[in-house]
């Protein structure tokens, strides 16, 4: 939708560098958030809600036995997406003074996307290899998008 609708006014400036690539013929220009407040509630309900979807999917939970497999679909799930926002806020920092809080929910939502299919069945340690993964595949995707591609994704979810 983001590419067929196009960038919101204002997201892309040209730029008049005689000597660049086609592909730096705009520059990106930074939009004020929403409100931080509601971007992080609505961040952490998702966190939350996944809980109980990753540790119901795996299984059917009729014997007690089957409270195993929830019990690690909840861990790897909590793992992989503290790993992930981890991993994304701890690169932000070092490439860039200011945080910005969108970039840390949508990387712990990357790292929950990335461990849903395998939640039950991996070990904690797994759990954690797919969350600091998920983080750099998100900011590489959220990157390229922005400013290769020059689709300006207002929520910033395509890499997600």
């Amino acid at each position: 939708g983001a590419f067929f609708l196009g960038p919101r006014a204002g997201r892309f400036y040209p730029n008049d560098d005689d000597d660049i690539s086609a592909a730096k013929k705009y520059e990106v220009r930074p939009l004020l958030e929403h409100n931080s407040v509601l971007v992080t509630l609505g961040g952490l309900m998702l966190f939350m809600g996944w809980f109980p979807f990753n540790a119901s999917s795996g299984s059917n939970i009729s014997q007690p036995e089957d409270l195993v497999f929830a019990a690690r679909g909840m861990i790897s799930t909590l793992l992989a997406g503290s790993a992930a926002g981890t991993m994304v806020t701890v690169y932000r920092m070092w490439f860039n003074p200011v945080q910005d809080i969108q970039t840390t929910i949508n990387g712990i939502l990357a790292g929950l996307v990335a461990v849903t299919a395998s939640c039950a069945n991996i070990d904690p340690w797994a759990a954690l290899v797919i969350g600091f993964g998920a983080g750099p595949v998100y900011l590489f995707t959220s990157y390229t998008v922005l400013y290769r591609f020059h689709i300006d994704d207002p929520l910033n979810v395509f890499a997600v």
